[in-house]
């Protein structure tokens, strides 16, 4: 066999390789997502956040993620205000035909200012923080994808010189996204949060500690709608009831917030369409 002819069947058995690798790993190069965007929540104010999120593979079917966020709310009458702040990375198997399953850890903060200033005096602005282990999964069908998560949060509080240890949260959420065409996405879910905590009651000068449950159950609805080559606008509403376990026959401790997200998505080094960047960016 002639020389260069062999030399060149090889070449083209590698970019053949190539090719198939490509069309069946979990991300297709490294992608910028940024987004940032309006919320407000009812009886709890309003504010902006920005969410970056940089995406690259390793493998043939194995890729990584790292996201940075940043968050101010302005709060309503004696809601202080408040600025938030993660960071997290997430490593993931998939395929943009059949799917992905992945583990993430994350870090988060939240600081309160100004806080009931006309009820207490606060030497410090309280911050809330919390370590998140989250395992997620995602199926594609078609035009549709079936998504879950459940994450593990460890949270705790600091303020005015004393740290406080929450009870560990468990938190699910799972739902349907459907593509009615390949630069739109409808999407329906549910997100569920549980804790267990103790509270100390005294009963004739004994003390006595008292487990329940405390919960906060969502439903949220969102859209997106690809506007030009790399932006894209989406909007979120949820509605929460938070239920803080003292419920009783006679009153009902629950409690009902809305809420509304709306902004953009930028997408550098990503796909021709949104569902594109969903599945394989």
């Amino acid at each position: 066999m002639n020389l260069k002819i062999m030399n060149s069947l090889i070449l083209m058995s590698i970019l053949a390789c190539q090719s198939a690798l490509a069309e069946n790993q979990a991300v297709s190069r490294w992608n910028l997502d940024l987004s940032p965007s309006l919320f407000d929540v009812d009886n709890e104010g309003n504010g902006l956040d920005l969410l970056t999120e940089m995406t690259f593979p390793l493998a043939p079917i194995l890729g990584m993620g790292v996201f940075i966020d940043g968050s101010f709310t302005s709060g309503n009458d004696d809601n202080s205000d408040a600025i938030g702040s993660g960071l997290g990375a997430e490593i993931f198997l998939g395929r943009h035909d059949i799917g992905r399953i992945g583990f993430g850890v994350a870090s988060t903060s939240t600081v309160y200012t100004d806080i009931y200033d006309d009820e207490y005096s606060v030497e410090d602005d309280p911050t809330i923080s919390s370590d998140l282990k989250t395992v997620s999964g995602e199926a594609y069908l078609g035009d549709f994808t079936l998504f879950a998560a459940n994450t593990k949060a460890e949270t705790e509080l600091e303020s005015d010189g004393f740290t406080r240890d929450y009870p560990e949260q468990d938190r699910t959420v799972y739902g349907l996204q459907y593509y009615p065409t390949d630069r739109m996405s409808l999407m329906i879910g549910k997100y569920k949060e549980e804790e267990t905590a103790t509270a100390e009651v005294f009963v004739f000068g004994q003390s006595i500690l008292l487990e329940y449950e405390r919960e906060a159950e969502s439903t949220f609805l969102g859209a997106e709608f690809q506007t030009g080559r790399i932006v894209s606008i989406f909007m979120k509403y949820q509605q929460t009831e938070y239920d803080d376990g003292f419920g009783t026959f006679f009153a009902d401790n629950s409690e009902k917030i809305k809420s509304l997200f709306v902004g953009v998505s930028i997408y550098i080094r990503g796909g021709e369409t949104l569902k594109e960047n969903d599945r394989w960016y």
